[in-house]
C-alpha cells in the first residue's frame, strides 16, 4: 500500500507525490471500471469519440477517453 507522508507545518510537493496520486487515481478508476463492465468487455468509450459522417467514406471522430484493457486512454481527434 502506498502512503503519502505529510509533515507538520507544510509539505513540499514533489514529483513522487504527484506520481503517487496519479497511480491512486488510475487504480481507483480501474477498480470501478472492472466492477461495472462485464468481464467479456475489453474496450468501452467513457466520453467523446463521437463520429461525424461528412460523406461516404469520410468520417471525423472527436477526442475522448476509452477504458481499454483495464486502463483509461486519451484518444485524439481523427479524420479519415
Amino acid at each position: 500500500m502506498n502512503k503519502l507522508n505529510l509533515q507538520p507545518g507544510g509539505h513540499p510537493l514533489t514529483i513522487e507525490d504527484l506520481s503517487l496520486m496519479q497511480q491512486a487515481y488510475q487504480d481507483g478508476f480501474k477498480a470501478i471500471g472492472s466492477m461495472f463492465l462485464p468481464s467479456n468487455y475489453q474496450a468501452y468509450i467513457v466520453s467523446g469519440c463521437d463520429p461525424t459522417f461528412l460523406s461516404i467514406g469520410v468520417v471525423n471522430i472527436s477526442e475522448g477517453y476509452v477504458f481499454y484493457m483495464g486502463e483509461l486512454w486519451y484518444v485524439a481527434a481523427a479524420n479519415s
